[in-house]
């Protein structure tokens, strides 16, 4: 009787320590998977719709301003980014955006006459994804970075160039359509602030700042590709 107790308690022990163990094989790899890190490549395109101010001040609060209105543009663009934490992304992007100037001063540019703007964007951006157990996913953010715009005309020799720090606001949806590829549709508000301003051909007298500021909407798609 005292060798048949002491195999079933053996028994029992042997079960009970298999149990364990396999419940430490099943929940080791959850925690391996707690914070997702990957990165992606986004290639996007879409339209812009852009004005500026140029302020021309002679002295301290003494100037003048020329406003800018472009006709309806395009944007090529792509960015390389990663997960950072959880829903946080953060990806460097570079863009390239060009119009047709519709007017100067409130005067239109003639018929005949071809004056572009061309932008050169690059930017470090943060977004925020609301994840959710759909195949969409919506996100907001924005970045900062280094703006350079040149206008300049097919018909005359010379160009003006304005250049200084960006930045946005943007928000957009991202959807799932095959295993690391999704859809992104979104909405920028890009600012060139405060940038600097050089013409070819004319000399800025000493003491005399000339700067532009210019707002930019953008609509734009693109596909991204998880790796």
């Amino acid at each position: 009787m005292k060798r048949f107790v002491l195999a079933a308690l053996g028994a029992a022990l042997l079960s009970g320590t298999s149990a364990m163990a396999a419940d430490l094989v099943v929940n080791e790899p959850v925690a391996d998977v707690a914070v997702p890190n990957g990165f992606y490549a986004t290639f996007f395109a879409g339209g812009s719709f852009a004005s500026g101010d140029t302020t021309v001040e002679v002295a301290p609060g003494v100037g003048f301003t020329v406003e800018t209105d472009l006709d309806g543009g395009f944007i090529l663009g792509g960015a390389i980014g990663t997960t950072l934490h959880q829903n946080l992304r953060g990806e460097v992007e570079f863009s390239y955006i060009q119009a047709d100037v519709d007017s100067v001063g409130g005067n239109p540019v003639p018929d005949d006459v071809s004056l572009t703007s061309t932008g050169y964007n690059l930017l470090a951006n943060l977004w925020y994804d609301f994840s959710n157990d759909s195949g969409f996913t919506p996100y907001i953010g924005g970045g900062v970075g280094f703006g350079k715009t040149v206008v300049s005309s097919d018909d005359q020799p010379g160009e003006i160039t304005a250049s200084g720090l960006l930045y946005q606001l943007g928000a957009g949806v991202k959807v799932d359509v095959a295993d690391n590829i999704a859809l992104d549709v979104g909405y920028r508000y890009r600012v060139l602030s405060d940038a600097d301003t050089e013409s070819d051909g004319l000399m800025i007298p000493p003491g005399v700042s000339v700067t532009t500021d210019a707002v930019n909407h953008i609509v734009q798609a693109g596909v991204t590709f998880g790796f």
